[in-house]
């Protein structure tokens, strides 16, 4: 799984001020990663997985998510990018969450590749 995060030079994330581009390829996450993410959602909810859900109540199941564990993936999100605290700040919302629709897909993956499901596609 590969994912990118833009790094800007201010906290207002101006379009053209991007200050790096910082990308994460190949990493893991770990057993207990993945089950915080997992907990912070009700996974049985989602009969037929997470495909069963319109676009639009995933954005809105995601925007909640974040808003509500946003210490624990500010930390994550430092951790798989090597980023500090002000780097963090200076960083679009909007991408953080695209990161974690993509690790939430990436956890769903991995528990259905340990249950014997489908292998994760990176």
């Amino acid at each position: 799984m590969e994912l990118k995060l833009d790094i800007y030079r201010t906290r207002f994330c101006k379009k053209d001020d991007i200050e790096k581009t910082c990308t994460a390829n190949d990493f893991e996450l770990s057993l207990g990663v993945c089950e915080d993410v997992l907990n912070m959602i009700n996974i049985d909810m989602f009969e037929g997985g997470l495909e069963a859900i319109s676009q639009e109540s995933q954005n809105a199941l995601f925007t909640s998510l974040v808003k509500n564990g946003l210490p624990f993936f500010k930390d994550m999100i430092k951790e798989i990018f090597e980023l500090t605290d002000e780097e963090v700040s200076k960083t679009k919302l909007s991408d953080i969450v695209k990161i974690v629709i993509g690790i939430v897909k990436y956890s769903f993956s991995q528990l259905a590749s340990s249950l014997g499901g489908n292998k994760p596609k990176n």
